[in-house]
């Protein structure tokens, strides 16, 4: 059964990527592919092919995890164990703004084996239909990139008590007061950088 339709809620942007340019630890939503036998194929809906790409090898392959194969709770589950364990707050809101999500990943190299290996011993792996896959970048006639909603990642995943730098007493609301507080305190120190 092919799961696509529940990963929509915790998507916050897709936008269109150069297949040239894809980067390991990313997911991505494949659109259109050609298959080595020459038939043509467009995903939408319920047949949406998401991918979590793992690796990419020295042939142009690309190691996935069909997640839109995978019950989205049990992905998670596995897709928790791969994140940076000391990963912070702030540091998650800045690979975002700079789009370097797979910095918020563990380490490893563009062929993906330390990935892989955690991804085999999982339930993931073994399931059927399979969601292990490769695809041929020659075979890739449209492809987007996915994120994931920052909020969903942070506090429903990781369950990460991230706040507001202007809210100062971290009771997660922002008040008139707080902002005055902190722009005048940081309005300040901005200025004093700039004094001769």
């Amino acid at each position: 059964m092919p799961f696509a339709n529940q990963y929509v809620k915790f998507i916050e942007s897709e936008f269109t990527a150069v297949k040239n340019r894809l980067k390991t630890r990313n997911f991505y939503k494949i659109v259109s592919y050609e298959y080595v036998d020459g038939t043509k194929k467009t995903y939408s809906g319920p047949k949406t092919t998401l991918i979590f790409l793992i690796g990419i090898t020295p042939d142009k392959k690309l190691k996935c995890i069909k997640i839109s194969e995978v019950r989205p709770d049990k992905f998670f589950a596995w897709f928790k164990k791969v994140i940076k364990p000391s990963i912070t707050c702030e540091q998650i809101k800045d690979f975002y703004l700079r789009q370097k999500f797979e910095k918020i990943i563990v380490e490893d190299t563009k062929v993906g084996n330390g990935i892989f290996s955690k991804l085999k011993t999982d339930a993931v792996y073994n399931q059927n239909p399979e969601t292990f896959r490769t695809y041929t970048l020659d075979g890739i006639k449209q492809i987007k990139t996915i994120y994931l909603k920052e909020n969903f990642l942070k506090n429903e995943l990781l369950q990460m008590k991230c706040y507001d730098p202007m809210d100062l007493n971290k009771d997660g609301v922002v008040t008139e007061e707080e902002k005055r507080i902190y722009h005048q305190k940081y309005g300040t120190e901005k200025e004093d950088k700039f004094r001769l």
